[in-house]
């Protein structure tokens, strides 16, 4: 399934971390029904998967049962350009 976040399509959503791989790319934790949910957090890592477990440890995000989780995968993408894309997707939304 897709979802986009602004102009760029990502992956999901799902319901746990568990589908979600240790890649490179952007993620995104979201709430709420369909075109109108939030986004909590808009994040990059060389390593999703692991950057995303602990982010939904640190806010404590693991007691909600209404999140989704979204992914858009970026091989072969260095970390600046993916800080990039990330810091272009936050400015065209609200968080």
């Amino acid at each position: 399934m897709t979802i986009y976040i602004a102009h760029q399509a990502f992956s999901g959503p799902y319901d746990s971390a568990d589908p979600v791989a240790d890649r490179a790319g952007i993620f995104a934790i979201l709430s709420g029904p369909g075109h109108q949910q939030k986004i909590h957090c808009l994040a990059q890592s060389a390593n999703v998967r692991t950057a995303l477990i602990l982010r939904l440890k640190e806010h404590d995000f693991a007691a909600r049962t209404d999140l989704a989780i979204a992914v858009h995968y970026t091989p072969g993408v260095q970390a600046s350009a993916r800080k990039h894309m990330t810091e272009k997707l936050l400015r065209e939304i609200t968080i």
